[in-house]
């Protein structure tokens, strides 16, 4: 809240002791729709299944090995029936993305 809004932030962090300024308006938006999300039961509930799940998965190196495989498999599958591309950078392995309410997309790469 800069110069056009001269105070504002002052006034409002006065007035109420639990309001908090966030800079960026990307970031506000993004924890806004997480926080409407975790209201919704449906969508609450299927996040903490996932986070279950990679939890579970990811405690086990003998998992971890059965999900790497799994996925070199798919990725052989894919090159060969030239649906993924080669080269530099590209394909490279990943580990389980875990959703975070901070980092952008995150949910989305989970899933």
């Amino acid at each position: 809240m800069r110069g056009e809004f001269n105070g504002l932030r002052a006034l409002i962090e006065r007035e109420n002791s639990s309001a908090y300024y966030i800079y960026s308006f990307a970031h506000q938006l993004q924890l806004v729709i997480v926080a409407v999300a975790k209201k919704n039961d449906d969508v609450s509930d299927f996040f903490d299944m996932i986070s279950l799940l990679l939890n579970m998965a990811g405690a086990s190196c003998k998992r971890k090995d059965m999900i790497r495989e799994s996925q070199q498999e798919r990725l052989k599958k894919a090159i060969g029936n030239g649906q993924i591309c080669i080269g530099t950078g590209l394909n490279q392995e990943k580990s389980l993305q875990r959703p975070g309410d901070t980092r952008w997309c995150s949910h989305y790469k989970t899933l």
